[in-house]
């Protein structure tokens, strides 16, 4: 039981969300252009931005072993039992997987294979699950939206940015040691996306 406890996959160490809906001063009976005309208000008064800020750390790596590879160590070919279920994983070395992450600088050798090694063919690993991390992400989704009334219908205009600042959003690391792509990141988040939309209401 005790080789089994390790993070839970879905959940990062920490986590921090910002979120604001600002009310624009700007329009009839507003701070700013309180005299406006009808005609200019309609077109820069009554906006609202709102937007998300969130920031988390990496998630959990869990790190298993090919059933049949070649040991790095010793470069001879092994194979293990197949199992019915669960995943077979390697030992650890005690070298820290995460010692020189960096994706933005080396994305193909995120996670250090020096950290893991290939126990005695038909016996356990001793890696726990959630052994690594993964890397972090950073969203800013950003909205501003402007009502229409008309009588009892409203239109709402939007202009949404998701991933404003544009921000690289690395995927999770290869996990299966010793494949020769093991520990590189192939994947990334969506980059920014910028969408117009009117919703209407009756």
């Amino acid at each position: 039981m005790r080789a089994d406890r390790g993070p839970n996959a879905q959940t990062a160490r920490h986590r921090l969300t910002f979120t604001e809906v600002w009310q624009l001063p700007i329009g009839r009976g507003r701070t700013l252009g309180s005299s406006m005309s009808p005609a200019l208000d309609a077109l820069v008064g009554g906006w609202q931005v709102s937007s998300i800020t969130s920031w988390r750390t990496g998630m959990p790596v869990n790190v298993g072993l090919s059933a049949t590879g070649t040991d790095p160590a010793t470069g001879l070919s092994y194979t293990f039992f197949s199992r019915n279920g669960g995943s077979i994983r390697p030992n650890m070395t005690g070298v820290d997987p995460n010692g020189h992450s960096d994706a933005g600088a080396d994305r193909l050798h995120y996670l250090d294979p020096a950290a893991y090694s290939v126990p005695a063919v038909n016996t356990p690993g001793n890696a726990r699950p959630g052994s690594a991390w993964g890397p972090g992400a950073l969203t800013t989704d950003l909205s501003l939206v402007k009502r229409f009334t008309f009588s009892s219908m409203t239109a709402d205009v939007r202009a949404e940015a998701f991933n404003l600042l544009n921000h690289t959003n690395w995927g999770m690391p290869n996990a299966t040691y010793p494949s020769s792509t093991f520990g590189a990141i192939t994947s990334a988040g969506d980059p920014r996306v910028v969408q117009l939309a009117v919703r209407f209401g009756f």
